[in-house]
């Protein structure tokens, strides 16, 4: 495995606190280089359902869980919502995703 250089890590951690501390409400996903272990699905405040970069209807999302599930059996499922997403939205978001197979769920909201 290869080793980092302390300046790396330094600038990537630096990097990491500008993105988090920008105030931006759009969602950041990471960098391709670095692999995720959590599927990203994305709850807008006007009910928009995003996994893996593209909107789907909420009948799609258990589908989409179970092909990247598959791609990455450890993954959990990380939801990002909105502050004014519906709730009722992410109830069924929810359920989707335990039909697909997972129920490691981590929430957290954005403004």
């Amino acid at each position: 495995m290869p080793r980092l250089s302390s300046e790396r890590i330094r600038l990537e951690a630096s990097s990491a606190v500008r993105r988090s501390t920008s105030g931006s409400t759009s969602f950041e996903t990471p960098p391709e280089n670095q692999e995720s272990k959590s599927i990203q699905i994305q709850i807008l405040d006007n009910g928009e359902i995003w996994v893996d970069n593209r909107s789907v209807d909420v009948r799609a999302v258990r589908a989409n869980v179970e092909r990247l599930s598959a791609v990455n059996p450890e993954a959990g499922v990380l939801i990002l919502a909105q502050e004014r997403a519906p709730t009722g939205t992410l109830v069924d978001v929810v359920d989707q995703v335990h039909l697909g197979g997972i129920q490691n769920i981590t929430f957290t909201t954005t403004q």
